[in-house]
C-alpha cells in the first residue's frame, strides 16, 4: 500500500514542485520532506489498523475475534462457488446475473472490510519484524 500511495502521489507532487521550486536541491529536500510525511502517515494508519485487529482477537466476544476468518471463508466458498461449483453446474449465468443485483454499497463495504483486515495483517508483521529488528541493534 505505501508504494501504491507514494506512486499516486509523488507524480503529481513533483510535477507542481518543478514550477514552485526552480532550485533543484531545494526541490529534492522538499520532495524528500513530503515523502517522509507521507511514509509516516501510513505507517500511522497501518498501526492504527492493527491495533483494531488486535483488540478484535483480544476480545472475550467470539463473534469479535472471528468475523474476518469467518468472512474469508466464506468469499473463499464463493470464489469456488463462481469458478468451479456454478459452471459444471451450468447455472454460471444465473449466478453472474444475481452478482450484478447486488447493490454496489455492499461491494464497497466488503471491499473496504477485506482492505482493513489485510493492511491490519500487513501492519501486525511489519510491527512485528520492526521490533525484532530494533532489538537486535
Amino acid at each position: 500500500m505505501i508504494t501504491t500511495v507514494l506512486g499516486l502521489v509523488l507524480g503529481p507532487i513533483t510535477e507542481i514542485l518543478k514550477t514552485v521550486i526552480p532550485d533543484a536541491d531545494k526541490r529534492a529536500q522538499a520532495q524528500e520532506e513530503i515523502t517522509r510525511a507521507l511514509l509516516a502517515n501510513e505507517a500511522a494508519i497501518i498501526g492504527a489498523a492493527r491495533d483494531v485487529i488486535v483488540a478484535e482477537a483480544q476480545s472475550g466476544s467470539y463473534a469479535a475475534r472471528n468475523w474476518r476468518p469467518h468472512l474469508m471463508y466464506f468469499l473463499m466458498a464463493l470464489l469456488a462457488w463462481i469458478a468451479v461449483v456454478a459452471p459444471i453446474a451450468g447455472v454460471a449465468k444465473d449466478t453472474i446475473g444475481s452478482l450484478r443485483d447486488v447493490p454496489s454499497e455492499v461491494w464497497q463495504l466488503l471491499m473496504i472490510g477485506m482492505g482493513g483486515y489485510i493492511i491490519g495483517r500487513t501492519g501486525e508483521k511489519i510491527a512485528a519484524s520492526f521490533a525484532e529488528r530494533m532489538g537486535k541493534t
